[in-house]
């Protein structure tokens, strides 16, 4: 198993590579209040607008900070049995990282990949699926 390694609040932090479209530099978000963090607002892509997610807030609370690094990562999602495409805020991706032991995620607990490093694998729609409930239909 592969995984897109990003950090959130000094930790690293994976999603399973199946998950990932693609990753973009961040562009300005169109910010949207009528919602509670973490959403963010909407990314513009092609054309379409995807909900936008900060996923640092919903991993530590606290909103990503943007750096040069920062990306946002194209990711599709299982809500309910459908995909739905979002993005994800992050503060910065840094690699992808092998699992060979894992067929699939383990979530909730630090994995070590075969280079040695230590990443929770993170369950995208679990984490966010009270606000993901909005823009399943």
């Amino acid at each position: 198993m592969f995984a897109l390694v990003f950090s959130a609040g000094g930790k690293k932090y994976g999603i399973a590579l199946e998950n990932v479209s693609t990753v973009s530099p961040a562009f300005d978000i169109v910010p949207d209040a009528s919602r509670p963090a973490p959403f963010a607002g909407w990314h513009r892509v092609g054309g379409v607008s995807l909900p936008a997610f900060d996923l640092n807030y919903a991993l530590t609370s606290k909103p990503a900070a943007r750096l040069f690094g920062t990306r946002h990562i194209i990711a599709d999602v299982d809500f309910g049995g459908r995909p739905l495409r979002i993005a994800l805020i992050v503060e910065k991706v840094s690699n992808v990282a092998e699992f060979p032991s894992l067929e699939k995620p383990v979530y909730d607990a630090e994995t070590v990949s075969s280079d040695g490093e230590k990443i929770e694998l993170v369950d995208v729609a679990g984490l966010l699926k009270g606000s993901l409930f909005a823009y399943g239909d």
